[in-house]
């Protein structure tokens, strides 16, 4: 097995997991996140859960530290030289762009180097969704396989 073509992909919960693990396995080759982002707990507040959030920190003091240590706002050094995709819609009722925005921004001076392996991409849609769009869909599938392309030009198969 070629441990420089192992990617990993996934859409809102399976995106951020897919964050989580670009943290967390060298391994990875490449990372494509459609509609996930990072700071959780911002996430929670973006999405008119501010008082939940709040709640929840003031009842249990140690979950703020157990989010910290699992999210990748925190961990986005370990994400580098990874190929990285966000890929949301601008108006995403339960992924705020700013979650994508944030962490894109953090990275951005750790791929000064290689831009082309760092990517965000918010598409505009009629309406506020949550949906994911064939033309999101293709820009990450071939993103992923661009990225997993062995340097020889020998493509992984499908």
């Amino acid at each position: 097995m070629d441990a420089k073509r192992i990617g990993v992909a996934g859409k809102s919960g399976g995106g951020i997991t897919s964050l989580m693990a670009a943290c967390a396995e060298d391994r990875l080759e490449a990372v494509v996140a459609w509609k996930a982002g990072a700071d959780f707990i911002e996430i929670g507040r973006l999405r008119g859960q501010a008082m939940l959030v709040n709640k929840t920190l003031h009842i249990d003091s140690g979950f703020e530290e157990e989010v910290r240590a699992a999210d990748p706002i925190h961990q986005y050094g370990r994400i580098p030289p990874k190929a990285l995709a966000l890929i949301g819609n601008r108006e995403d009722p339960l992924m705020p762009r700013q979650a994508a925005e944030k962490l894109y921004e953090k990275l951005r001076s750790l791929y000064e180097s290689n831009p082309d392996r760092l990517l965000l991409k918010l598409f505009e849609t009629p309406r506020p969704t949550h949906d994911l769009g064939a033309e999101a869909f293709a820009l990450g599938c071939d993103w992923l396989v661009e990225h997993l392309v062995t340097k020889g030009g020998a493509s992984p198969s499908r």
